[in-house]
Formats: C-alpha cells, structure tokens, sequence
C-alpha cells in the first residue's frame, strides 16, 4: 500500500530539445507508441483534423520494455483514492488534446514498475518521454492535480482551458477528499464568474455551505446556505443542495450530544460519505431507539438521491427498526 503525502510537490524538468532532463530509471521508462504532440513541439495547424484520445492502458511489467523505445511522451498515472474520477478526467481531456497516450499503473501488482518509477504517494502523476521523467506531481489534493496539467499543456505549447462546469466537477472532488479549502475557494471562483449558470450557482452556494460547516461553524453555513435557497429556490432538489441541507439540519440534531457515534455520523456525512453515514445511523436506531437517533437517520437518508436504491435499501431497514 502506498503511502499519502500531504505536501505537494510539482516538479517539471527541462522537457525540450533532444536531450531530455529528468531522472532516468533502470531498464527504460515507456515512452507509449503513440501518436501525438511532444513538449515543445508547436500545435498542429487547424486545418489538421485534431488529435483523438487514445484508450487507456495499463503498465505493467510486461509491457514496459516494450513501450520503452517509443520516442513519444506518455501519462502515467498511480491513483486508487478520493481523486481517481479527477485524476481520470483530466488525463482524458490532455489526451484529447494532445493524442499523447494514457497508462495507468496498480502499484500494488505492479510493485517493481511502482519502485522503478519511485511512485510513494497517491496520487502520482508523470510525463515520460525517451526514459525520462519530464514532469511529475505527487501529493493529494484537486489543486495539485489541476496545477500538473495546467503546467504540462504549457509546456506542450498550448493552452489548458477550464470552464465553471470543471470547476464545480473539481470542487466536489475536493469535498470528496475532505481539502475543505481548496473546495471553498473554488465554489467562491464559481459565484464570481458571469458565465455561471443558476444550476452552478446553486450548486456552488450549496457546496460552500458545506466547507463553512467544517471551517467556520454552524452559523456560517446557514448563512451561506440561505442565500443560495433564496436565489436559486427551483434547484433545492438537486443533489448538492439537498446533501448540504440535510447536512446543516442534523448536524444541529446532533448539536451537542456527547455520542460518539453521532458525531462519526456528522463526520461522515461533512465528508461525503453518505452510506458510511447511513449505516451508522441506523445502527444507532437500532441500539437506541430514541427520537433523537430516528430523526437523525431520517436526515441522513433525506440526503441520499430519492429514486436510488441504496435510499430505498435504507428507507425499509428503517422502517423495520422503527416498527420491531
């Protein structure tokens, strides 16, 4: 199992010319037969058709000798935790862009690729070209992954365009691995921006909400929460306002119970993970039987998607409880 890094670090070499920088490791690095654009090299014309994305492959040890002549960059990708739809997306999209192709890497089959490639952190991003490693991030948070792809397109000599729709996608990724920070500050992009839409906007007050109950307290965040309700009233339903909703709603419930495990449920919840939730919760009902345990199962499930099955799984198991 890999180990997490909390810091970041984000190292681009000199990826240009024929002689290329980085560090080499033994018995080659791939360098995927691919066809696409290589750092450095001007985009094509736009009367060229452009570059499609190529389909991901993973690296392994079979395969790495055979990719390691091809003169072409490649991503490299080892990702498993919160970040891997992000990390997935965006290798994607600079695929698309660029037709360089996409490795993904198990580091745990894969522990001499792994060790070769000095992989230690999850997520671990890598452009190589020719053997060498020309740009790298290591490190887990959704800033770190946009700052990676954002620097290699500048070295492919084009230009990493993002709209509100990525960054709401990204915003929630970072609520998804609890970097409440980075979450807030893009929720606070997507407010400012005249190209939002009321479904972003709604979305975005919703999200920050959230963030403000982790960072800032209760108040904050129905402060937060009641300007979105009352500019945007017609997307209350949608599943981001309805979580952050039933978020700020228990976690008043729970206010200042000394059960634990209430607040492993709040704790859950604040982080996305609303099945966690769930069954904690119900597991509470069902040692306590109190008003105060239903009801907080009751938000808990008011949080899920209502035509979902895990939301119609835990309604009977509910109902169950209450009636036995």
């Amino acid at each position: 199992m890999m180990r997490s890094c909390s810091r970041v670090g984000l190292h681009v070499l000199r990826a240009f010319g024929p002689r290329v920088a980085g560090r080499p490791f033994s018995n080659g690095v791939p360098g995927g037969p691919q066809r696409g654009v290589a750092p450095g090299q001007q985009p094509a014309p736009a009367s060229t058709p452009p570059p499609r994305a190529q389909p991901v492959q993973r690296l392994t040890q079979q395969n790495v000798q055979q990719i390691a002549s091809a003169p072409n960059p490649v991503l490299v990708a080892a990702h498993s935790g919160p970040l891997a739809d992000l990390v997935t997306r965006k290798m994607f999209k600079f695929s698309e862009m660029t037709g360089v192709g996409q490795y993904t890497l198990d580091c745990a089959e894969e522990a001499p690729v792994a060790q070769m490639l000095q992989i230690r952190s999850d997520p671990t991003l890598m452009c190589i070209q020719q053997g060498r490693v020309v740009a790298a991030a290591e490190g887990g948070t959704a800033d770190s992954v946009n700052g990676f792809f954002i620097k290699l397109a500048q070295m492919f000599g084009m230009e990493w365009k993002v709209d509100v729709a990525d960054v709401l996608i990204d915003a929630v990724a970072a609520l998804a691995s609890e970097d409440y920070k980075t979450a807030a500050a893009m929720m606070s992009t997507i407010l400012d921006s005249p190209e939002a839409m009321a479904a972003h906007r709604a979305d975005a007050y919703a999200g920050l909400s959230i963030c403000a109950l982790k960072l800032e307290g209760m108040e904050k965040a129905k402060d937060i929460l009641a300007r979105g309700a009352k500019e945007y009233s017609e997307r209350q339903d949608a599943p981001l306002p309805k979580r952050a909703r039933a978020l700020v709603e228990f976690t008043e419930i729970v206010g200042e119970s000394t059960d634990e495990e209430s607040h492993q449920v709040a704790e859950a919840m604040v982080a996305g993970r609303v099945e966690d939730a769930v069954e904690l919760a119900l597991s509470l009902v069902k040692r306590e039987k109190t008003d105060q345990s239903k009801e907080l199962a009751k938000q808990v499930i008011a949080a899920l998607p209502a035509d979902s099955k895990v939301a119609a799984r835990a309604r009977r198991r509910f109902a169950n409880l209450c009636f036995v």
